[in-house]
């Protein structure tokens, strides 16, 4: 066979295969080892969280060394585990609280986070109810001053690297699941689509206002029911990931069987905390790595606790302890020197519940410290 027509079957064959394998809808799917943790590199690290027959799941972007930390929906409130996972990996501050909705089962654990860590702001759908639950989330977040915000429809915000798009939201239905807040979070080619609880007329919605709904990574909505996930919505998400939270053998059936047999037939991979506890999805931006608590543990915390000396730290290094924002961490550098951590209590907006969670963090030091 003539040289260069060998050549250029050869040439045309590669070509083929690398048009096949990385087509523009995909994104590599893989394990690596979640030991290796490189801060200097901007990473989006999903924690999925098993919170029982309820939503919650921290985002953690990375971006030359620092740390944002989102989460979405807080648990329920008859229940503590959001608060021990986020103590698990370090937590110390979080920068957006995002509540889809305020049914109990994803507002329930705010108050407490808000009261343990230090909460930049807090983002609802505007709609009022007159449950404890949600009462006690209002107070806690004007005690502490954490800032408010009811995102609109066409809203995009920029963490760091992460863009977030509002699909959906809205505070006049009577059903509070068509209310939800839903986001399009985009970590440059990868998009993770949260809906919370939206149901088919909220689904509807945003078909019809020819959303660009095509994601990855899709959190199956209100917890795999089958009064959402569409066959038209789900159609239009077309996710490589779905991922459920519900408790196991939980009494409302969830998730539907149908659900199911929808996702499965789809050829999607299919996670959920039920079978599978907290489901691990980080990303580069170019592929996608999922790891799950039941099969390789949960991955080592971005952070490590050191000690944060109260005479020596830098203004960032301060708002690192629980509930310090910059303000604050200018009052603390102000009170200087301090030689035990009880005088902190001298300190504007540090009381005995604040000066406790300090003390629980563990991570202040400072000279003549008992």
């Amino acid at each position: 066979m003539n040289q260069k027509i060998l050549s250029t079957i050869v040439l045309i064959t590669a070509v083929l295969i690398i048009v096949f394998f990385f087509n523009d809808d995909d994104v590599t799917k893989q394990s690596i080892p979640q030991q290796k943790v490189d801060l200097s590199s901007p990473f989006l690290r999903a924690h999925y969280i098993d919170a029982g027959q309820a939503d919650a799941t921290l985002l953690q972007i990375v971006n030359e060394g620092n740390v944002q930390n989102v989460l979405i929906d807080a648990g329920d409130w008859n229940r503590t585990d959001v608060l021990e996972y986020l103590d698990e990996q370090n937590i110390s501050s979080i920068d957006i609280i995002a509540i889809t909705h305020a049914h109990a089962d994803h507002i329930g654990q705010l108050a407490k986070i808000i009261e343990q860590y230090s909460v930049e702001e807090v983002w609802m759908n505007g709609e009022t109810t007159t449950s404890q639950v949600f009462l006690n989330a209002l107070e806690a977040i004007d005690k502490y001053d954490v800032g408010y915000n009811e995102p609109e429809i066409g809203d995009t915000y920029h963490i760091g690297p992460l863009q977030v798009d509002i699909l959906h939201t809205s505070h006049e239905e009577s059903n509070s699941n068509n209310n939800s807040i839903a986001m399009m979070m985009t970590f440059e080619d990868v998009k993770l689509l949260f809906t919370g609880d939206a149901e088919k007329k909220a689904e509807d919605q945003m078909l019809a206002r020819n959303e660009k709904l095509r994601a990855h990574v899709f959190q199956v909505g209100h917890h795999g029911s089958n009064t959402s996930n569409t066959p038209a919505f789900y159609q239009a998400v077309k996710p490589q990931i779905a991922i459920y939270s519900a408790a196991e053998n939980n009494s409302y059936g969830l998730p539907n069987e149908d659900v199911l047999e929808r996702i499965t037939s789809s050829g999607a991979d299919l996670y959920g905390t039920a079978i599978d506890g907290t489901v691990i999805v980080e990303t580069d931006g170019k592929r996608i790595d999922v790891t799950t608590e039941r099969d390789t543990g949960i991955p080592v915390p971005l952070l490590t606790k050191a000690c944060i000396s109260l005479n020596q730290a830098s203004i960032d290094e301060l708002q690192k302890i629980v509930h310090v924002g910059e303000k604050m961490a200018n009052d603390i550098i102000a009170a200087r020197p301090i030689r035990h951590i009880d005088e902190l209590l001298t300190v504007k907006g540090i009381g005995d519940l604040r000066l406790q969670a300090m003390k629980d963090q563990g991570l202040i030091c400072t000279e003549g410290n008992e």
